[in-house]
Order: C-alpha cells, then sequence, then structure tokens
C-alpha cells in the first residue's frame, strides 16, 4: 500500500488521485491523507501531491514505544553501520483530527530514538523544524530521500499505519516553471502551475459517468486550451505523458506571443513528452472554424474578471458576473461543435468571495442545455465529509482572504 499526503486544497487532491486510480479504494482518507493499493504511478505529474510512499507496517496505539522500537528496528534492517538522518511526521485518517505525540513529545520521542539507534552502533540525526511536519522542502533538502528516511504515522482508530517517503513534490521544478519563465502576465491571470496539473489530470482520467475504462485511448488524447494567457496549461500538458496533439489559442495576441516564448524555453529545459503543440490567435467563441480534427479534452481557465479592490458593491459585481456568464456560455455552445463523444472538460471560473455572500457563474443549466453534464468527481467509498463541492458541482480553489476563488467545474460531453 501507498500513502499520499494532501496538498492546501485536500478535496482537489483527492479528486486528482481518484481520476488516475479509478478502481482504489480511498475508505482510508482524510483532508490529510490517504491510504491505497496501487502500483506504477508517475508522481511527478501529480499537483495535489506533496509527498508519498510505501505502507511498512501496522501497530495498535498502545504506547509510543511500541512506534519506536518498530521505527529503530527497520532503521537497523535499512541503515546499518551507517551515519544517517531520520525524521518524523504524523498524520491522522479519522474525521476527527488527533495526534499521538505534541509538539514537545515528539521532539522527547524523537531524542530518545536517536538514543537509543547510538546504543545499537548507528549514528543519526533526528530532524526536526517549527513545522508540524515535515514539509516536502525539508525531506529533500536534510537528504532522508537518499541519506536517511522519513517516518510517516498515520492515525486511524486504534491502530497506527507506519511509512516511509520515497517521493517529495518536486517544488524546485515547479518554482522554476513558475516564476522562472520568461513571460508571465499578472493582469490576464497567473494559473498556478500545481493547479494546471491537477486539472489535466482531472481532465485525462480513465472514469466515466458511462462507468470505467472510458473509451478515450491515453496516445489519441487531443487536448485544447482556448483561454491559454501565458500558456501554463499547454506546458504542463507538454510535459505530461500520454497526449498526442495540444492547441492552445487565445484572444490576444501578446497572450499567444507569451505562450509561444514559454514554450521554447520550456523545450530547453525540459524533454517534451507531447511535441506537437499549436498556438495560434482565436476568440473562444469561433474557433471552430480554426481546428480540422475533434478535440476530446478541454482544460481552460477563463477570464476571472477585472482586479478588485475590495470595495466594490454587490449591485457592480452582479453586473461583471453576468458578463462573464455570457462569455462562458457561448464558449460551452462552441465547445459541442469541436469535441468527440465523451470528451471532458475542466474549466476553471470565477467565483467572487463578498462581504455580502458569494457570486459565480451560475451557468448549470445551459450546461446541460448544449450537451455536457458537470460530474461529481469524488470516489464513492471516501469519506462524505471530503466531498466539498459548490453549488453547482464545482471545486473551489483559494485561499483565506482571496477575493476571486477559481470553480473548478468536470463536465462530459453526453
Amino acid at each position: 500500500m501507498r500513502f499520499f499526503v494532501f496538498g492546501n486544497n485536500p478535496h482537489l487532491s483527492i479528486s486528482e488521485l481518484y481520476s488516475v486510480i479509478p478502481v482504489a479504494d480511498f475508505s482510508l482518507s482524510s483532508n490529510q491523507a490517504s491510504i491505497i493499493s496501487v502500483d506504477n504511478l508517475n508522481l511527478d505529474e501529480f499537483g495535489g501531491i506533496v509527498k508519498s510512499g510505501q505502507i511498512i507496517g501496522q501497530v495498535k496505539i498502545t504506547d509510543s514505544s511500541t512506534i519506536s522500537k518498530f521505527i529503530i528496528n527497520k532503521l537497523g534492517n535499512i541503515f546499518s553501520g551507517t551515519k544517517i538522518s531520520f525524521g518524523i511526521s504524523e498524520y491522522c485518517l479519522d474525521k476527527e483530527q488527533r495526534r499521538i505525540f505534541s509538539d514537545k513529545k515528539l521532539l522527547a520521542f524523537g531524542l530518545e530514538t536517536k538514543k537509543q539507534l547510538k546504543q545499537a552502533g548507528i549514528h543519526s540525526r533526528f530532524v526536526r523544524t517549527t513545522e508540524q511536519n515535515l514539509s516536502s522542502a525539508t525531506v529533500q533538502k536534510a537528504k532522508l530521500l537518499s541519506n536517511g528516511a522519513e517516518f510517516c504515522l498515520f492515525l486511524h482508530k486504534d491502530s497506527v499505519y507506519i511509512g516511509i517517503t520515497d517521493w517529495v513534490q518536486p517544488f524546485e521544478k515547479l518554482s522554476e516553471r513558475d516564476y522562472g519563465k520568461p513571460f508571465r502576465d499578472a493582469k490576464s491571470g497567473m494559473l498556478p502551475p500545481k493547479l494546471a496539473m491537477i486539472m489535466l489530470n482531472l481532465a485525462l482520467s480513465k472514469s466515466s459517468i458511462h462507468g470505467l475504462a472510458l473509451d478515450r485511448p491515453m496516445a489519441a488524447l487531443i487536448l485544447l486550451d482556448p483561454f491559454c494567457g501565458s500558456g501554463t496549461i499547454a506546458m504542463e500538458a507538454a510535459l505530461h505523458g500520454g497526449i498526442k496533439t495540444i492547441y492552445c489559442s487565445d484572444i490576444s495576441q501578446k497572450a499567444v506571443d507569451n505562450a509561444k516564448g514559454n514554450i521554447n524555453w520550456l523545450k530547453n529545459k525540459y524533454e517534451l513528452k507531447c511535441k506537437n503543440i499549436n498556438i495560434f490567435l482565436s476568440n473562444a467563441e469561433n474557433i471552430s472554424g480554426q481546428l480540422k480534427e475533434k478535440i476530446n479534452t478541454i482544460v481552460a481557465e477563463g477570464y476571472l474578471g477585472p482586479a478588485q479592490s475590495g470595495e466594490e458593491s454587490r449591485a457592480e459585481l452582479v453586473k461583471v458576473m453576468s458578463g462573464l456568464k455570457s462569455l462562458y456560455i457561448k464558449a460551452i455552445k462552441e465547445f459541442y461543435k469541436i469535441t468527440s463523444n465523451n470528451a471532458r472538460i475542466v474549466l476553471a471560473v470565477p467565483y467572487f468571495k463578498h462581504r455580502t455572500g458569494d457570486l459565480f457563474v451560475d451557468f448549470a443549466s445551459e450546461i446541460n442545455q448544449y450537451g455536457f453534464k458537470i460530474i461529481n468527481p469524488f470516489p464513492k467509498s471516501a469519506p462524505d465529509y471530503l466531498k466539498q463541492l459548490s453549488k453547482q458541482g464545482g471545486l473551489l480553489y483559494g485561499r483565506q482572504g482571496q477575493r476571486v476563488y477559481r470553480e473548478i467545474l468536470v463536465m462530459e460531453r453526453v
């Protein structure tokens, strides 16, 4: 079994994981992590998972000495006779979050484990930070993947699952693709690469409203982003396996030029898995005239509206949202013209947070009217409290204090 530790938006993380592994049992899941049975994953293609590893044992929650003995035995077997570093992180798989160790007790536990390792002839360093759990950056920089171990403890009822981390999210590469690319445009919105990766996995799922084994062979996937901006989705799609062709367009010539520049930069930095990338100028409402083949996957972040100061009245935002709704209805109508049967669309649209109440692009009835259906992206086996959906069935992405969230809608052509 493998464990998967979620990022800051666990409802997105579990939806992404389910999209990639639709046959898995997600009953061992919480808003912190999942433990599932799976093999042969390309973990670097996940945007919502921050660390992962193998479950190596399960013990009853009796006292900390039981866990300490288990860790010492494992370290002794794996790293006997060497100087190592080790760290411990703790997660809970129950709805009611709890911990075995307080921060002080965890420090004492780590130091006692270090002492017992020394008695066993193993010199070690206990890695601890001010964070409750070790971040992916700490695990990487402390060399716990190459010359040591991070033990992750997962509480569930009266048991503790113990795992060893063998992968962390490649934060340096993600930062490079976000902040290091040559063309960034704050005015047109900056989709984080992690979110683009999540949206891609939601779109490339093998599951369907019609059941498993969706009739879209991975080698025949033709992807379109009709609101490409600086090309973030196209960039991440080019690095993702299984996509045959990428189409990337925008109504702005500057955006098209920026996307081309960023793709050229990416080619010089990475080995692209999809090299057939077509970037062109087009209005999303009239794109059908420029495509010579049917599209079976659309991943896009549309226009999120003008920048907000926080002083806008509700009436002002209602007017803005009305204009955005008109834009998206026209786009959905056009999407039906260009897509094949069972095509999947993952679309990020604006969701305004206002002191008088939230406002959103209320167009679920039009989505149904024009041949698509919003689908529930959650596994049935996951705990119900994790299945957080917006009023029209979308996934909200944002952080506390933001005025504009993204509502991510997963749709299929019916």
